[in-house]
């Protein structure tokens, strides 16, 4: 699970998803309030994505001045962009703990890999 954050011993985090330096493509996830084991089970697309570009995914704690990072994970393209990403990645960054972050990333026929 994530790390405790917040003085109450939980966090409040979600996920912020874009290409590197590129902040007209940020898309988040909702907030799971105190939640250290959250499921987002979103699907969005990244606005401007265009084919060959990294993605970077940041998770968050939501504070009232602040978002500390629970994590981060970069893909290169090369990752994703023939067949698509579906699976766990153990985040970076992330300061004591180790959490995994469940990702799927279609490819450019708009499907998920197969599981081998």
């Amino acid at each position: 699970g994530l790390r405790k954050t917040d003085f109450m011993g939980k966090s409040d985090p979600y996920v912020v998803v874009q290409v590197p330096n590129r902040m007209q493509t940020k898309v988040e996830t909702p907030v799971k309030s105190g939640d250290l084991n959250p499921v987002w089970n979103c699907e969005f697309e990244v606005p401007g994505y265009q084919h060959g570009e990294d993605l970077v995914f940041k998770v968050l704690d939501k504070d009232p001045v602040s978002s500390d990072i629970l994590g981060v994970i970069a893909f290169p393209a090369t990752c994703f962009q023939e067949e698509g990403f579906d699976g766990e990645v153990l985040l970076e960054e992330a300061k004591g703990s180790k959490p995994y972050l469940k990702v799927s990333i279609s490819g450019p026929t708009g499907k998920y890999p197969q599981e081998m």
